[in-house]
């Protein structure tokens, strides 16, 4: 499973998703398990370089 907004995860996964686990502009990939879900691993894309907020 894919879940791309933090909200929806932290309210599944609560601080596992919080604070900076789980960067805005991220996706985190879940596997459904018995009573929950386990976090397969988060992807998030590297911004273009020369552009973004911090001009990285």
């Amino acid at each position: 499973m894919l879940v791309g907004h933090r909200t929806p995860a932290i309210m599944v996964l609560g601080s596992v998703a919080a604070g900076e686990a789980f960067p805005e502009g991220s996706a985190i990939i879940l596997e459904p398990e018995r009573g929950g879900a386990g976090v397969l691993g988060i992807l998030m894309l590297a911004p273009p370089v020369g552009t973004g907020f911090h001009t990285c």
